[in-house]
């Protein structure tokens, strides 16, 4: 439905598969669940953001629970990164991680890199949180967000953004700045609050 997000994700894709030791080897990521002695998990998780903010990736603000996140490394095979203001939604991504994805592969015993070398999670506030030329894709929860929050967010991505880069909003406020204008896109996909959900995909222009 939208070509330049799917180029965009393919991309990231390919980009991640060239450099597989992710954000961390899986191993040593899987190794912090248990009680060796080595760093803790959240050690870890700080140690394996650090790295895929440097990388190209996907950026969600406003991450909840962790769910976007996981959804461009599974489905697509996408480095993501989440930040999120609540500590306890972000404290359920990360359990999430370690029972459902980190947990699975310690059982498997895999000591390559996976999927959990592609995500990371930070509690963070959108307007502070590292952009970049590597941030390629980036996603925005804005459904909640009050006016001011939207178009400080908006006018960040304008400054801090590279050309070519994609935002993905619920809402078209983003067209008022004149880096991205119209959208290139505009996606309908069920939610749980809305059957027809609409999705605006930005590129920056200028």
């Amino acid at each position: 439905a939208c070509p330049a997000r799917a180029r965009a994700m393919r991309a990231l894709a390919a980009d991640a598969e060239k450099d597989p030791e992710g954000a961390l080897p899986a191993s040593r990521r899987v190794a912090s669940l248990g009680d060796d002695g080595g760093e803790s998990s959240a050690e870890v998780s700080t140690r394996a953001l650090r790295v895929l903010e440097q990388k190209a990736r996907v950026v969600v603000f406003g991450s909840s629970t962790g769910w976007l996140v996981f959804y461009a490394a599974l489905v697509f095979g996408a480095r993501s990164v989440g930040y999120e203001l609540l500590e306890g939604r972000v404290a359920t991504a990360n359990e999430t991680a370690r029972e459902c994805v980190f947990s699975s592969e310690r059982e498997s015993e895999k000591n390559t890199s996976s999927v959990s070398d592609l995500f990371a999670f930070s509690c963070s506030d959108a307007l502070f949180a590292p952009l970049g030329e590597n941030a390629k894709v980036v996603v925005l929860t804005s459904q909640c967000w009050d006016e001011a929050l939207k178009t400080r967010v908006a006018s960040r991505l304008a400054s801090h953004l590279t050309i070519g880069a994609l935002v993905v909003d619920y809402g078209d406020s983003l067209k008022r700045e004149r880096a991205f204008g119209e959208p290139v896109a505009v996606v309908e996909a069920p939610t749980s609050w809305n059957e027809k959900q609409k999705f605006y995909v930005f590129q920056k222009k200028q």
